[in-house]
């Protein structure tokens, strides 16, 4: 497999107590590994952590991630590093927050707790809440007063939000 994506999809397409047959690189050996399949949240899962290497990076990149779990911080570090690379203020002096956990390809993924995070976001002065589309239902339930919920399938669709001119249309949750 190529990516954390397509070994994702293998996983699910298993049934909890099924056992996978992997073949694992460790330094310069191939090694094979037997995982059982487990179920967590209700889908399957087997107990590794998995994670892409991309190698050096063309400018320095450093993230405080101490106070931060999961993946689900991702679509708005990648929106901080656009920002400082990029001139100008891409929010505009707006108070600016959101979720998402974002593939390869950008696409946004659906995260936990979505609606929990809009409220703490409003409770520090947000405005604009950027919501995986597929989390607009949760999100939609019981919104708190006076933040705007934008759906994001692509990181491209936050950028084209967040630099769209005044008045432009918005995809609302």
């Amino acid at each position: 497999m190529t990516s954390i994506d397509q070994l994702q999809k293998a996983i699910t397409s298993h049934r909890p107590g099924e056992t996978l047959a992997f073949r694992v690189r460790r330094g310069d050996a191939e090694v094979p590994v037997n995982v059982q399949v487990g179920l967590d949240g209700g889908q399957p899962r087997i107990g590794v952590v998995l994670r892409e290497e991309y190698g050096k990076l063309p400018v320095p990149v450093s993230i405080d991630t101490e106070n931060i779990g999961g993946p689900s911080a991702g679509l708005m570090f990648a929106l901080s590093i656009y920002d400082r690379l990029t001139p100008g203020d891409l929010t505009r002096g707006r108070r600016i927050a959101g979720t998402g956990q974002i593939t390869e390809d950008g696409t946004v993924i659906p995260i936990g707790g979505v609606a929990e995070k809009i409220v703490a976001a409003r409770r520090q002065g947000a405005t604009v809440f950027l919501v995986p589309r597929d989390n607009c239902a949760e999100a939609r339930a019981h919104p708190p007063r006076g933040i705007r919920l934008v759906a994001v399938s692509k990181v491209s669709d936050a950028l084209a939000y967040l630099e769209a001119k005044p008045g432009a249309p918005i995809p609302s949750c």
